[in-house]
């Protein structure tokens, strides 16, 4: 009863869009206007609903325009009409999209939909935020969760933001080395976001999705990792989950993302950082950024510079020190604009004396500044490749550490015979680096280190080997482990050996060694990243603005969940098979074949049965030959029928 009186609710406020038409007004109810009988009213429901019974051009105008948006059929089949789609397509472009809900109720707008199919209604901002949200978040919900039906390692990510409307809330997303999707978006309302809460709210979070994975049978096993950001609470929270929890088996991984990033921080904060050099010439470039950001009009100046110089505009770029990367891009585009500064200051007359503007220019014109930025770039630039590197979805934790080691490599290289070859030899030398990448990376990361086949000529340390061990021998595959590196025992001369690509090569070895290649397995499919969920957060600050503050956080999670999870899902739809998945439709082609062919023999066999009732006399005389060789499909060619 309750579903058939939303579908009568549902269909009443249709009946009311095509009926009434909206006016603007001073007035706080608003106005609207009989479509039929032109009379105005005040907004009201119940006024509507007696005007629609009793004016016979409103009557007339339903009759002509209704379409009822869902058909139920006597056995339960729902069947959509052609309005009903176009309104979700409409729906759907607006919240994939991020576009206003009043979009398609817009005059102009209106008239171009009247064009392409006259006589259509299209619906108004509060059906769009209402029913059809939910109807399509519904939908949506149930597709997705069929995919993730499918995914066999399950790597959950967690973070926490604050919205426009300064409500703490907190995301889990799923992720996979092909794919991101958003499960959920809640807000934490007044509750004291410490290690112990956060982690009673992720397991009841995480127990209601398997549930509904499940159908109520739940399966933690399917759960391979949570990654979050590197704070003192969510390392916390790693701890309690590993002590007793359904998640023990569960991979804890920091984001590396956050790792790389505090590595500009150690260098550039003017508080903590050591390298002098380093942060002077970076604090200089921000003040250039700084000035000509609050100076709109010398900012003007400067890009009608550079665009008579090279044909276009440039930006300088502003930091913030949360934000990956924008250190390197101030720097690199204040570089960049070095000859066009330099006329800039130049060109500046002489009786500007505003202390600010004099030190400014005072920076563009020595020649030292530019020549160590230059070599500030160089240094960073290796930095910046890894941290974007690290912000992929592929970027699993068998990347890690070769990641962290090619960086130390390459920044050492970078400033070498440069001004800031102390301040970065003494980061790296005097423990700075190596502090910082204790604390990023786990034993687990050495684990998967060591997993990587082309490293069993290397030796291992013996306090790496004991971190290895305190992990692989719980899961009672160290022994295996041991000749895995040894390239003995079950491993000797094994087939796996033979492929250089890891996965293929631990796929491999899932017939000697099962235990230690399903582990292997598992790490190959762990992301190292929470990037996921910064991401969610950047498309909220989209969805959510100043002008749609009144949005619940109800309603900017199906919007979120709509906006991130229908693009996966039509990728998805036109990805191109992988080699497993043409290996599987191969089979079932040759499966079929089979069938066809097995078909065609059993009919040759019914022939020859058939013939078992004719005279012996017309039998002999059909086949002369005691033994009878058919020509038979390539399968059963070799048998024989006497």
């Amino acid at each position: 009863m309750g579903q058939i009186r939303k579908e009568e609710q549902a269909q009443r406020e249709r009946d009311r869009e095509k009926i009434f038409e909206i006016l603007p007004s001073k007035n706080k109810s608003g106005l609207a206007r009989c479509r039929g009988c032109q009379r105005t009213w005040a907004k009201n429901h119940t006024r509507f609903h007696q005007h629609i019974e009793s004016c016979p051009a409103a009557l007339q105008l339903l009759q002509r325009t209704r379409q009822k948006t869902l058909m139920e059929l006597p056995n339960g089949i729902k069947v959509d009409t052609l309005e009903t789609r176009i309104d979700c397509a409409l729906a759907r472009a607006t919240f994939t999209g991020n576009r206003p809900f009043s979009m398609w109720s817009q005059p102009f707008m209106r008239e171009a939909l009247q064009l392409l199919r006259k006589g259509y209604i299209p619906p108004d901002r509060h059906r769009i935020g209402g029913s059809l949200l939910t109807e399509l978040y519904t939908e949506s919900y149930t597709k997705t969760i069929g995919i993730w039906r499918q995914i066999q390692h399950l790597n959950i990510t967690v973070d926490e933001t604050s919205n426009i409307n300064h409500q703490r809330v907190m995301v889990i997303t799923i992720t996979t080395p092909q794919r991101s999707w958003l499960y959920c978006l809640k807000d934490m309302e007044n509750e004291r976001l410490n290690a112990k809460n956060i982690t009673e709210w992720l397991l009841h979070q995480l127990e209601a999705l398997l549930a509904t994975l499940f159908d109520g049978d739940i399966d933690w096993k399917c759960i391979n990792s949570l990654s979050t950001d590197t704070c003192s609470t969510m390392r916390l929270v790693w701890e309690i989950l590993q002590r007793k929890s359904p998640l023990q088996h569960a991979f804890m991984i920091p984001c590396d993302s956050h790792g790389l990033q505090l590595i500009f921080k150690d260098l550039l904060d003017m508080k903590v950082s050591q390298a002098m050099t380093v942060k002077h010439i970076f604090k200089e470039a921000n003040d250039i950024v700084t000035f000509f950001h609050r100076s709109p009009l010398r900012y003007a100046d400067l890009q009608a510079i550079e665009k008579a110089r090279n044909g276009r505009k440039k930006a300088l770029i502003a930091s913030v020190i949360t934000r990956w990367g924008s250190q390197y891009n101030l720097i690199n585009s204040v570089n960049e604009l070095k000859e066009s500064l330099i006329q800039w200051a130049q060109s500046v007359s002489e009786d500007s004396d505003k202390s600010k503007l004099v030190e400014i220019i005072g920076i563009i014109q020595d020649i030292t500044f530019w020549n160590i930025l230059n070599d500030l770039c160089r240094v960073f630039k290796p930095l910046h490749i890894a941290q974007k590197d690290s912000e992929a979805l592929n970027a699993t934790i068998f990347n890690v550490i070769p990641r962290w080691l090619k960086l130390e490599n390459e920044m050492r290289t970078a400033a070498l015979y440069t001004q800031l070859h102390e301040d970065i030899k003494a980061y790296f030398n005097e423990g700075g680096f190596t502090a910082r990448a204790n604390l990023q990376i786990l034993s687990i990361h050495w684990v998967a280190y060591w997993l990587d086949p082309k490293r069993i000529r290397q030796p291992l340390e013996s306090s790496t080997k004991e971190k290895i061990r305190a992990i692989l021998e719980p899961q009672e595959v160290w022994h295996d482990f041991l000749h895995f590196r040894q390239q003995d025992g079950a491993f000797y001369k094994a087939r796996c050996w033979e492929e250089s690509e890891i996965t293929i090569f631990w796929l491999e070895a899932a017939d000697i060694a099962p235990k230690l290649a399903s582990f292997a397995n598992r790490l190959i499919h762990t992301v190292a990243n929470s990037v996921t969920a910064e991401r969610a957060f950047s498309l909220m600050n989209l969805q959510h603005t100043k002008i749609r503050n009144r949005l619940s956080v109800e309603q900017v999670e199906k919007l979120l969940f709509l906006q991130i999870n229908e693009y996966q899902l039509q990728e998805k739809l036109n990805e191109e098979p992988t080699p497993e998945q043409q290996l599987e439709d191969e089979e079932a082609e040759s499966a079929r074949v089979y069938r066809e062919q097995s078909l065609e023999f059993s009919s040759i066999l019914n022939n020859l049965n058939s013939m078992d009732q004719k005279p012996a006399t017309d039998l002999i005389e059909a086949s002369p030959e005691p033994d009878l060789e058919l020509e038979a499909p390539r399968a059963y060619k070799r048998l024989r029928i006497g």
